[in-house]
């Protein structure tokens, strides 16, 4: 296989949002949990991305910061917004989700939309929000 080198795309969620590293705000070598914990909330994180081959898009995943929320309070629940691209990788839409406790690294793409675990009352049950994509027609 030939390695064809790196392409870029902007898949973001726009804004004035600056990811900085975590040493920038450590005070010292070992960073404690409650840096670590704010650091998290504060800055905007991305997840995975997935293809939708029944819509032809892509669905990019981001946890958004948020200083309000206490770092002492587990889990860590960030808003989320999942931003969806074309086959060009173009920012062409993008949802915030409403609060809930969502397990976006449990997701899947189905015919019938963009499906991400949700937090269930059983262990056994597998518990599923679906959110289809679709163009305003204006």
């Amino acid at each position: 296989m030939n390695e064809k080198g790196f392409r870029e795309y902007y898949a973001g969620v726009g804004g004035d949002y600056v990811i900085t590293p975590i040493e920038e705000r450590a005070s010292s070598k070992w960073i404690n949990k409650d840096e670590c914990n704010r650091h998290y909330i504060d800055n905007l994180s991305y997840g995975p991305v997935f293809y939708d081959k029944y819509r032809c898009v892509y669905y990019r995943i981001a946890r958004l910061p948020d200083p309000s929320i206490d770092i002492h309070k587990t889990p860590i629940i960030k808003p989320i917004e999942i931003i969806v691209l074309d086959k060009s990788f173009e920012v062409i839409g993008k949802c915030r989700l409403k609060e809930d406790k969502y397990w976006i690294n449990q997701c899947f793409v189905g015919e019938d939309g963009f499906h991400i675990q949700v937090e269930s009352e059983s262990e056994d049950e597998l518990r599923f929000k679906t959110f289809v994509f679709a163009i305003d027609e204006k």
